[in-house]
């Protein structure tokens, strides 16, 4: 299983332009996100450095070195491994507006399985020292994105500004 990241959209040879000011889709009935949020903003906040476990085997570099790329590169650098239980973690960058409020947040992979058999992922949020694995997903031989949306913080309670920008993300080879 190899593992990289990227923000954004398209690719180099079919890019796509978004400009949406204030296009909300609910469907969680009940929820405080059937209301309007008021006026948002949507950051992406990249990996910056080395977190607390490096157990995948970087292709060349250091791990995070592998993952901090702003559009996927597939199989140029990559971190693998094949062992059940590896975590790799990151820090990525502080929330972008101090004293802005922190609604939900998104972890995405880009991976792809590398190796015959059954494969297994998860998305992982590390917060004051203990690692929140996500839902277990299973990649295919070609490159997809694996991933996971935060509404609180992993830990219980409500996302804050603070705990935001101490959390290190990353994945874990589950099988």
């Amino acid at each position: 299983m190899a593992l990289g990241n990227h923000a954004g959209l398209g690719t180099s040879s079919n890019a796509i332009v978004l400009n949406i000011d204030d296009w909300v889709i609910c469907d969680q009935s009940g929820s405080a996100f059937n209301t309007w949020l008021g006026d948002l903003r949507v950051d992406v906040r990249p990996v910056t450095g080395a977190g607390s476990s490096a157990q995948f085997a970087p292709s060349t570099g250091s791990n995070y070195q592998n993952v901090d790329d702003a559009a996927p590169n597939g199989d140029t650098d990559y971190n693998a491994s094949t062992n059940a239980g590896d975590i790799d973690l990151f820090t990525i960058a502080d929330a972008p507006v101090v004293g802005a409020g922190v609604l939900a947040f998104k972890v995405s992979t880009y991976r792809k399985k590398s190796d015959a058999g059954t494969c297994t992922d998860a998305v992982v949020v590390r917060h004051a020292g203990t690692n929140y694995v996500g839902t277990t997903q299973s990649p295919s031989t070609s490159y997809s994105y694996g991933q996971n949306l935060y509404t609180a913080n992993p830990a219980g309670g409500a996302l804050t500004e603070s705990d935001f920008n101490a959390f290190e993300i990353g994945y874990k080879k589950v099988s």
